[in-house]
């Protein structure tokens, strides 16, 4: 039975097929930011083969080639994880909302991988831009099922009424998603040396400043109620201080070096270590909403296990 009827854990192999698939996932987006701070994404310009072959010959010395087939690698691994971990949710989960968060699980892998490899041969930018969102959207999916199969997710502290922190979860939840947009949109844009001369830059600046005010906003709304979701904001807050931080590093970074699409230590990690962080900030966001809504989807399971 699951924790929803009884109250116990998820099941513990569950737990560890979440976190690892999570884990494999944030170094998916580090790997898919280095490809495009390396400009490295037609490196290898046939899909689903690489050169012809599931491994070209000697990849491994050639950086760009490196790069992107690396990138290819650990997307396959990532797949067959969340492919596993999906139909694990799917048939031992009798939660609604875990099994749907399953299979949402391994519709966006697939989703992602086709786009990325169409990416490669269209030859689109635009849908390289879409690629690199839709992959911080998966990576929020699986940070919804490691919430859902925690430990923390059955304690009585998680049981609490969080409903006055449902309607800001989703504001911050809604800003992060578009501030990493408009962040994947000048990742992609041509000349990124001149990045600090574009005014989507100011909007990125700007809606990431609106997002730490509301994230400290967050956090003090948050201790009044306590539990996971006070912790959860408190994290929130320091990720993304670090963030903003960042980001105004790597922008002026990119600014000094007069350089475009430069293969240089710093000009390739900064940025993608932006990226990373961008996508810890938005599943620590998914999961301070999931905690709020922590109550009525246990009684809609309740009221559904009623009813049947």
């Amino acid at each position: 039975m699951s924790e929803s009827s009884t109250g116990n854990l998820p099941d513990r192999k569950i737990r560890v097929l979440a976190v690892a698939a999570l884990l494999m996932a944030f170094v998916l987006v580090v790997a898919g930011g280095l490809v495009t701070s390396r400009d490295a994404g037609l490196a290898v310009p046939d899909w689903p083969l690489s050169y012809g072959g599931i491994n070209p010959p000697r990849w491994y010395e050639i950086d760009n080639v490196r790069t992107e087939h690396g990138h290819r690698l650990i997307a396959a691994s990532v797949a067959v994880v969340t492919c596993l971990l999906g139909l694990a949710l799917y048939r031992n989960d009798t939660r609604k909302y875990a099994r749907t968060l399953g299979l949402a699980a391994i519709a966006a892998v697939l989703a992602q991988a086709l786009m990325g490899g169409l990416r490669v041969i269209w030859l689109s930018l635009d849908l390289a831009m879409v690629h690199g969102w839709f992959g911080q959207a998966f990576f929020g999916i699986l940070a919804a099922i490691v919430t859902v199969t925690s430990p923390s997710w059955v304690s009585d502290e998680a049981l609490g009424d969080h409903a006055p922190l449902q309607r800001p979860g989703i504001i911050m939840l809604s800003l992060i998603g578009l501030q990493l947009a408009i962040g994947v949109s000048l990742r992609h844009m041509p000349g990124s040396a001149g990045v600090l001369a574009h005014p989507l830059f100011y909007l990125h600046l700007l809606i990431g400043l609106s997002v730490l005010f509301a994230s400290l906003r967050l956090a003090r709304q948050a201790s009044r109620t306590g539990g996971p979701v006070e912790r959860t904001s408190r994290r929130l807050c320091g990720l993304l201080c670090l963030q903003v931080g960042l980001g105004l590093a790597t922008a002026t970074l990119l600014q000094l070096s007069g350089q475009e699409g430069s293969s240089g230590l710093a000009l390739s990690w900064l940025p993608t270590i932006h990226v990373a962080i961008g996508a810890g900030a938005l599943g620590l966001a998914v999961a301070g909403l999931l905690y709020a809504y922590r109550l009525p989807l246990q009684r809609g399971e309740q009221l559904a296990a009623g009813i049947n």
